[in-house]
């Protein structure tokens, strides 16, 4: 499943590079993206409520930290960037390098 997963959201970003001319893949990208992160989120949280009770509390409060710190400045980057130098040249330029990170972590989830 979480390899699957990890697949949606890579194959996302094709759909995604592809959305800055077609509405539709755009559209198609940013559903397939979604489904791809809820199924990996809830993933970890069910590893995290495997845990004992005592470090469960504290490590999902991390997770959830660390889950909004992430969101947030991927978004500040994002929006950063694409306000300053214009949408599609560093949209189409961003999409390979956030796919290589979703393959770097479906490799690390294989292995």
């Amino acid at each position: 499943m979480r390899t699957s997963s990890a697949l949606s959201v890579g194959a996302s970003f094709v759909l995604l590079y592809f959305g800055a001319r077609s509405l539709p893949a755009l559209v198609a990208g940013v559903v397939v993206l979604n489904g791809g992160v809820q199924v990996m989120s809830v993933l970890n949280l069910s590893v995290i409520y495997a845990l004992a009770g005592e470090a469960r509390s504290r490590v999902n409060a991390n997770y959830m930290v660390m889950y909004f710190v992430g969101g947030a400045v991927g978004s500040a980057a994002g929006a950063g960037d694409a306000y300053s130098s214009g949408n599609p040249p560093l949209w189409n330029s961003s999409v390979p390098f956030t796919s290589l990170r979703s393959f770097r972590s479906l490799t690390v989830s294989c292995a």
